[in-house]
C-alpha cells in the first residue's frame, strides 16, 4: 500500500478494490460485483438502477499506479482493464498474471506450492548430478 502527496492509496491488492454499496440491499462490493448483483439479485440491469439512483458511487476509493506506464487510476477492474486495452493492447487478465498482482489468496498459494515444487526438483537434480 502506498499513499501519494494527496493522500490517494495506491494498491496491487484483490481486497483493496474500489467498492459501492447495493442502495437496495446495503450490501458492500466491488462495481464489477454490483453490476452483476443487481442483476442477479434484484432482476434490474445497471441501466435501470443508474436510473433510480444516480451514478454509481464509491464507499471505499483506492487508485492503482499502472506497472506500465505508472498512470494512476481507480482500483476498479473495469479501470484498469478499459487501460490495459486501450493503452497496452492487452487484458486485464494478462496484466495480472504478468506482474502478479491482484491475485486471489487461493491463487497466490497456488503460485508458491508450484514455485517451491520447482525448486524441491531443482534441488533434488543439483543434489543428484
Amino acid at each position: 500500500e502506498e499513499h501519494d502527496k494527496l493522500g490517494r492509496v495506491f494498491t496491487d491488492s484483490v481486497k483493496e478494490l474500489c467498492e459501492s454499496e447495493c442502495k437496495l440491499c446495503g450490501k458492500r462490493m466491488t462495481i464489477k460485483s454490483l453490476r452483476e448483483h443487481v442483476r442477479l439479485r434484484h432482476e434490474e440491469n445497471i441501466k435501470e438502477y443508474r436510473r433510480r439512483f444516480g451514478d454509481l458511487t464509491y464507499t471505499k476509493l483506492t487508485y492503482h499506479r499502472c506497472k506500465m506506464c505508472r498512470k494512476p487510476m481507480k482500483a476498479a477492474v473495469i479501470t484498469i482493464g478499459n487501460h490495459m486495452k486501450k493503452q497496452h493492447q492487452m487484458t486485464f487478465q494478462e496484466y495480472k498474471e504478468a506482474f502478479q498482482i491482484f491475485q486471489s489468496q487461493a491463487k497466490k498459494k497456488f503460485f508458491i506450492r508450484k514455485r517451491n515444487r520447482m525448486r524441491m526438483r531443482e534441488g533434488k537434480t543439483a543434489n543428484h548430478v
